[in-house]
């Protein structure tokens, strides 16, 4: 797919090494959206700095007090909201109020920008919040046959080896072999965590687009399975202009 812009990398732990978008969300004036590189650890410093929300949302117009944030665990939990900051616990965000970005973070999951040009969603969806069903529980409060979601970047099949309950989990929540799995490429299996997510927003009916970039293996993206604890995050944003 065609990526509209792709900023030069930079230093580590800014918020501009790396800013990308993407023309099925750009086609509507009143949505602005963003995947970022690496902005570096996430339970240092970055969580509380109002500069660095600042120098995230300034060039869509947004500042750190309408920058809407979740405490992600895994789930399915979806939180609406109409205005920034604390969101409380979840790994889902819809707003249908112009002037609040929605902001979720990852490193090796999958990140979900949604929107169908007045509606605004961002999903958090590793395994298990796929397996959980954060994708279906969002989509259920949305108008989601109008809807285009774009996939970012993620770790891909090739780098995610996972055991047979991972495996097991992800089919009996109905996503088939065929499109998740791979036993060819190691002693394990592998999975395609992008594949899968694909998949469940094309069975409600949302016109879906990813990008292709693979976490693990670009140094420009962070990746727990590359660098464990202390690995940085990228940052999937979404809002409706005022």
């Amino acid at each position: 797919m065609t990526i509209q812009r792709d900023d030069p990398e930079r230093r580590p732990g800014s918020a501009s090494i790396l800013r990308m978008s993407v023309p099925e969300l750009a086609q509507w004036s009143s949505v602005v959206h963003a995947f970022t590189g690496d902005c570096g650890p996430w339970e240092t410093s970055i969580q509380r700095k109002m500069a660095f929300w600042n120098e995230l949302a300034g060039p869509f117009g947004f500042e750190e007090p309408h920058v809407a944030r979740l405490h992600q665990v895994h789930g399915a939990g979806v939180v609406e909201v109409n205005s920034g900051g604390d969101s409380g616990e979840g790994d889902a965000l819809i707003c249908r109020d112009p002037g609040v970005l929605l902001a979720i973070r990852t490193a090796d999951c999958v990140p979900i920008l949604v929107s169908n040009g007045s509606e605004v969603a961002a999903i958090h969806a590793g395994w298990r919040g796929l397996v959980a069903g954060v994708i279906e529980a969002t989509l259920r409060q949305m108008v989601a046959n109008e809807c285009v979601a774009v996939v970012g970047p993620c770790i891909s099949v090739e780098k995610y080896e996972v055991g047979e309950e991972v495996v097991n989990a992800m089919a009996d929540c109905g996503v088939p072999h065929s499109v998740f799995l791979r036993r060819d490429m190691g002693a394990k299996p592998h999975v395609s965590l992008r594949a899968a997510a694909a998949w469940k927003l094309q069975q409600w009916g949302v016109q879906t687009a990813h990008l292709d970039h693979c976490t693990w293996s670009d140094s420009r993206f962070p990746s727990y399975r590359r660098n464990g604890p202390l690995s940085g995050r990228m940052i999937s944003m979404i809002g409706l202009k005022c």
